[in-house]
């Protein structure tokens, strides 16, 4: 396998960040171990799946796609939010019907959330066995199923602070990537355009 100068600078840009990312004044930030559950849960969407979804359907127009997409999810969040400032003070005064209604939407959350975690384990394993030539349902099961297995192990043998430990490696280690990758995008992009120079634009409007 023969590396061109491009190919080290991207794999030095991820050491990089991630060497940055992993220093304990970044690492045990309050504000960043607030972030890291959110942000895998919101990589793992986007970086598995809106990303690759987004190139074979949009294309070119991906960037238009992404922006009303963007819109979308801030207008569902401030309904999000809404919703929760007024749970917050009816919390004093709800009956045993709306706890009892919270209780089982926390747990329909966990199941959905343990879904989630698999399906993406799963999409992960097969875009890894796709990416060394090896596609295989089965092996793709089986490597997923490693990975779930490791994870409850872990999990039980170091407890969720464990978990939270592992996850914000993780995390570091996408977020790396998807530097590394926005530098070869922009890099691309600045080698191919994808759109004519404004110069250009404006004189074929004004002709």
């Amino acid at each position: 396998m023969n590396l061109n100068w491009l190919d080290i600078l991207l794999v030095s840009i991820a050491t990089i960040v991630a060497i940055s990312m992993l220093r304990p004044r970044v690492r045990d930030a309050d504000a960043w171990k607030a972030t890291v559950t959110p942000l895998a849960s919101i990589i793992g969407s986007g970086f598995l799946i809106v990303a690759p979804l987004l190139a074979a359907i949009a294309g070119s127009n991906a960037t238009i796609a992404i922006t009303l997409i963007v819109l979308l999810s801030f207008w569902i969040g401030s309904a999000v939010r809404l919703v929760i400032s007024k749970e917050e003070n009816l919390t004093n005064t709800q009956t045993w019907s709306l706890a009892g209604l919270e209780k089982f939407s926390d747990l329909a959350l966990a199941f959905a959330y343990a879904i989630s975690i698999a399906f993406y384990i799963r999409l992960m394993s097969g875009f890894l066995l796709s990416g060394i030539g090896k596609v295989s349902d089965l092996l793709a099961d089986s490597l997923a199923t490693s990975v779930l297995l490791f994870i409850g192990v872990f999990g039980w043998r170091r407890g969720l602070h464990g978990l939270e430990r592992l996850e914000e490696y993780s995390v570091t280690i996408k977020l790396a990537i998807i530097a590394s990758l926005l530098f070869a995008l922009g890099y691309t992009d600045w080698i191919h355009p994808p759109f004519e120079p404004l110069p250009e634009i404006v004189a074929s409007i004004w002709n």
